[in-house]
């Protein structure tokens, strides 16, 4: 390697470190307390390896060697992150050295990688590891295929390195044998397009013979099979859009607005947010639709005129074209509508594009005749990008110190999401803000109320809806969001201690979801501290019916019938409890079997 070269990488390495150092003081946010606080299965070796989660265990994995060196500490899982961020940085590099053969701007590229914005939310949530280590698997796949020069080594480790993508984040990785093949048709065609194919058909065969693969293991796995995974992502995405055949024309024109909004967010990085709230498609302006389409197509007018006469910059649009589609809606494979992680991947290209025009600009600057003056105004704009980006990133990473700054922050610049109040209230309520925590649950409350009756006035109500015992319209796929807020308030009233209206609240929130073994459980307790008794075991018991691995439920039950001198029931509660987690045996001297 070249010394120039090794200054670069250090250089590239020192900015990353300096932009996301702040990064490194912050707690967990966002799904840590799912896949980091409360999986059990990252504190034991034998546990990860016999639970593993369906077809992407490669995260787990790296959170099971930062549990065994930092245990819940956050600043190993930042510190990890920032680390593989910076593997991808470099990986840009290398890959920009390839297709522009200039280490200018290869460099460039991969510092407005490191500046971009938009990779916050990758580097600053512990739980999106999955991002960065599925771009680096992609990168690094890219490379091997394009160095190997097709041989059989390089080959190989080609196709391995994709193999752990796509069970890193199959979104991500699932795009990489188009991204050879577009590589292939951009710097490397000879001959025609049909004489290229058929010889170079057996080499793409590899790759999606590999996907193939991948997709029918997904098939047969009993946790992840592909139609209820797809299935899952479009009910989610019903919940906040209105999606019926009467809005065709809303509804197939997500994907137009949805590409236009990234082209934008990376353009202008600014309010960037932990989630973005769906477009509602029945107010959507006929304007704004025109308005998408027209800009997709400049969009793909530039990519096909590229290719005749600027193929580096051509093949950077090909790239964030290509790495985008998965996340667009076309196909509905990703839970959430937008978010800044499924940027992270496809922005290689628009940061290969951008360095590509800063570098033509830098030539015709220095041709001119006051060449002096126009490269120290050029320097000038540049470094105030640069700082500006910096200044962003420093900033952003300050909102994901916690999950109270985070969503504090995406409630101000989404005030109508129901999710981003229902996270802030999550927020608060692990702050002991109760009163704060209330007010975040009856907002949500008031938007749901908002939507539904917006909904009545436009639709039938056979379209989907229900009628409760208020005769009040609801939509039916926002039961489940008024089960979880009236299950919510209901669990807060009763930490309180105001159970009357605990009770009210829990039982409006089985009466939307009448399978809510939670609802249940907590409606027995509450009934429990109020003294009915013989309600309140029955509620646990129904919760137990449905869900008869709760432990909890178990455990309480044993308490109570201990209480009441039930020796013979509280035992067989007792150990039923132990049986399903035995962190339960811990408790025994609490539970005295004697007559």
């Amino acid at each position: 390697m070249k010394k120039n070269n090794i200054w670069l990488i250090c250089g590239l390495a020192a900015v990353s470190l300096a932009v996301y150092s702040n990064s490194l003081k912050n707690g967990f946010t966002y799904d840590d307390l799912k896949s980091i606080i409360n999986n059990e299965n990252i504190r034991n070796w034998r546990m990860l390896f016999s639970n593993m989660p369906g077809f992407r265990p490669i995260s787990i994995i790296t959170f099971g060697i930062d549990y065994s060196i930092w245990k819940l500490n956050p600043f190993g899982y930042h510190l990890t992150n920032v680390l593989l961020f910076i593997v991808c940085v470099l990986l840009c590099y290398k890959t920009s050295m390839l297709v522009t053969s200039r280490s200018s701007v290869a460099f460039l590229a991969a510092l407005l990688f490191i500046l971009q914005p938009v990779h916050t939310e990758v580097v600053n949530n512990a739980s999106n590891r999955a991002d960065l280590l599925a771009t680096v698997f992609l990168l690094s796949s890219f490379i091997l295929y394009i160095k190997g020069n097709r041989s059989n080594a390089g080959l190989l480790l080609s196709l391995v390195f994709f193999a752990i993508s796509l069970m890193t984040k199959e979104a991500v990785g699932i795009v990489l044998p188009f991204l050879i093949i577009g590589y292939d048709f951009y710097f490397t065609l000879q001959g025609s397009i049909k004489h290229h194919i058929r010889k170079m058909i057996k080499f793409y065969a590899l790759y999606l013979l590999v996907i193939a693969i991948f997709l029918f293991g997904m098939e047969i796995s009993s946790t992840y099979r592909l139609p209820r995974y797809i299935g899952e992502v479009t009910n989610k995405m019903n919940i906040e859009t209105i999606a019926t055949g009467k809005h065709q024309f809303g509804k197939s024109s997500i994907p137009f607005i949805t590409m236009t909004r990234y082209m934008s967010l990376y353009t202008v990085p600014i309010n960037l947010s932990a989630i973005y709230p769906y477009p509602d498609i029945t107010s959507i302006e006929t304007y704004k639709v025109i308005r998408s389409i027209i800009v997709c197509a400049i969009f793909i007018g530039l990519l096909i005129i590229g290719f005749r006469y600027f193929k580096d910059i051509s093949f950077g649009l090909y790239w964030f074209l290509i790495g985008l589609l998965p996340f667009l809606h076309i196909f509905h494979i990703v839970p959430h509508y937008m978010a800044d992680r499924y940027l992270f991947a496809p922005s290689y290209g628009t940061c290969l594009v951008s360095a590509l025009l800063i570098d033509r600009i830098y030539v015709q600057a220095i041709k001119s005749k006051n060449s002096i003056i126009v490269k120290n105004v050029f320097y000038s704009l540049l470094l105030a990008l640069f700082v500006f980006y910096s200044i962003l990133i420093i900033q952003r990473n300050k909102d994901w110190k916690s999950n109270y700054t985070l969503w504090s922050k995406t409630v101000f610049l989404y005030p109508e999401s129901v999710d981003a109040h229902v996270n802030l209230g999550y927020a608060c309520e692990s702050q002991g803000l109760f009163d704060k925590a209330l007010d975040e649950y009856k907002a949500a409350l008031t938007i749901c109320d908002a939507v539904s009756e917006r909904i009545a006035l436009e639709f039938d109500r056979s379209d989907n809806m229900d009628i409760n015992e208020n005769n009040q319209i609801k939509p039916r796929y926002l039961s489940d969001k008024y089960a979880l807020l009236h299950y919510n308030l209901g669990s807060l009233y009763g930490r309180k201690k105001y159970y009357e209206l605990a009770q009210t609240e829990l039982c409006k929130a089985i009466e939307y979801d009448t399978s809510y073994f939670m609802a249940y459980y907590n409606l027995g307790v509450v009934r429990l501290c109020m003294g009915s008794v013989e309600e309140g075991i029955g509620d646990i018991k129904k919760a137990v019916q449905i869900n008869p691995r709760l432990d909890i439920a178990h455990y309480t039950l044993a308490l109570q019938y201990q209480e009441m001198k039930l020796y013979r029931e509280a035992m067989r509660e007792y150990y039923e409890a132990v049986r399903i987690d035995p962190k339960y045996k811990e408790y025994e001297y609490r539970v005295r079997f004697r007559k």
